[in-house]
């Protein structure tokens, strides 16, 4: 049997049965992973629990690093099994808060200490937002009880549990109840805390990431190894850090600017020194097949037909120009022998390759002449 108490973290048992390295016990203080609850950690006789799965029969088998004699001696992790339990009670609290709507519930759910949240099917703006984290403060403080009942499962009204021999049922003061088989705390005030961090749009609604219980101090802390990390990195105080961001973006786009403005007058100076070339193949080093099409179209007049090559992050990027209307031909001769990503219009095309930039040249003075 599984037990209803979450705070019962160490059990004395015995072996009931051993089956390809996994062990079924007389009675068991561990869960495994399943109704949106992660799995307990915990040792068993002194040896780490690597896996706990259920059988088709709902029945918990434990596995451990090592092989396991009677008497048995169970010990549960109590912050994990905090963490897990406090997310679930108001998970389930926040059902009652949707099901108290219209046409409106919980669609997922996240329960990972660094990445909790739920997913419901409406749009959740800023003061919705609001009343969600005043409904799970309210939840906290009132301090409801959190009780079990069995009922027999052909009298349960859903089909989906009359199958069972018996249901067990979750109440959550007045917000909530439903049938369960995870743990849940014993009060909800045992839940701790439960902060709205802010929303994520998705194709079904919205989902609404929050921090629970034993999660807060983890991501807590997590989060501000993170920042003075940061805060190092960049030279600067952690209160410091955002400014010392905007400005280095804002030094970026500068720099950005000005990289771009040098790249112009580059190609604009390179364009004049081979606008009187006869040459069809010119390489011009430096440039995007985007930048050097948008410059190779001010040639293709009287039937000109030119190709700009260049080398840009190990890429050759080229840009082909025929004013008779013949680039897309000229591009599918190419794709015979070069393996080219790209396309165009009949009179420019630009594409990029892998191979080398001897081979790309060769190849397009063997089309263009």
């Amino acid at each position: 049997m599984n037990n209803d108490h979450f705070e019962q973290l160490e059990l004395k048992t015995t072996i009931k049965e051993e089956k390809e390295g996994y062990y079924q016990f007389e009675e068991t203080i561990f869960y495994g992973d399943k109704g949106g609850m992660l799995a307990d950690v915990g040792t068993i006789n002194g040896m780490k629990v690597t896996d706990l799965k259920y059988d088709e029969n709902e029945v918990l088998w434990h596995k451990v690093d090592g092989i396991l004699t009677d008497p048995i001696e169970m010990k549960v992790d109590r912050e994990t099994r905090y963490l897990n339990t406090s997310v679930q009670t108001l998970f389930h609290a926040m059902d009652g808060y949707y099901r108290r709507k219209k046409d409106k519930y919980i669609i997922a759910i996240g329960v990972q200490a660094m990445n909790q949240w739920y997913e419901v099917n409406e749009t959740v703006d800023e003061e919705e937002l609001k009343n969600i984290q005043a409904y799970m403060d309210k939840v906290i403080w009132d301090d409801v009880p959190v009780e079990f009942s069995y009922i027999k499962g052909k009298d349960y009204p859903d089909l989906r549990y009359q199958g069972h021999d018996f249901v067990r049922m979750v109440k959550v003061g007045e917000y909530d109840k439903q049938p369960c088989g995870t743990l849940h705390v014993n009060h909800t005030s045992e839940i701790g805390s439960a902060v709205v961090l802010g929303v994520e749009k998705t194709s079904r609604g919205t989902r609404v990431l929050c921090t629970v219980g034993p999660a807060t101090k983890k991501r807590f802390q997590a989060e501000h190894q993170y920042l003075l990390e940061a805060s190092r990195q960049a030279g600067v105080k952690g209160s410091e850090l955002k400014e010392r961001i905007e400005k280095l973006q804002t030094d970026l786009k500068e720099k950005n600017k000005s990289e771009q403005v040098w790249k112009e007058k580059v190609l604009a100076f390179e364009l004049e020194r081979v606008r009187t070339s006869d040459e069809k193949v010119i390489e011009i080093d430096g440039f995007t097949s985007k930048e050097l099409a948008s410059s190779l179209n001010s040639f293709l007049n009287n039937g000109v037909e030119k190709a700009f090559v260049s080398k840009v992050n190990g890429e050759v990027h080229v840009a082909l120009g025929s004013g008779e209307g013949q680039a897309r031909e000229y591009l599918k001769k190419i794709q015979e022998s070069l393996n080219v990503r790209g396309g165009g219009s009949p009179k420019l095309v630009s594409f990029q390759c892998d191979e080398s930039i001897e081979k790309v040249l060769n190849k397009l003075k063997e089309v263009l002449n």
